[in-house]
């Protein structure tokens, strides 16, 4: 999804686009994070870039 899409729907707060193993199997990439105009200022797509760091962590990610 574009990032120009948080804006353009209501209802989606925040997006995040990352990549597993794009370059080796332990990488993770994070390609873009974009909120919605409306919702920033909540911390919601820094939630979001947390748990995607997380999530990569568990998975085996050593270098994000």
């Amino acid at each position: 999804m574009p990032a120009g899409h948080a804006a353009a729907d209501p209802t989606l707060a925040a997006y995040i686009d990352y990549v597993p193993g794009k370059f080796a199997p332990d990488e993770v990439y994070i390609e873009f994070v974009t909120a919605n105009p409306a919702m920033r200022g909540q911390g919601i797509a820094s939630g979001l870039v947390k748990q995607t760091i997380e999530q990569a962590i568990a998975d085996g990610a050593r270098v994000i």
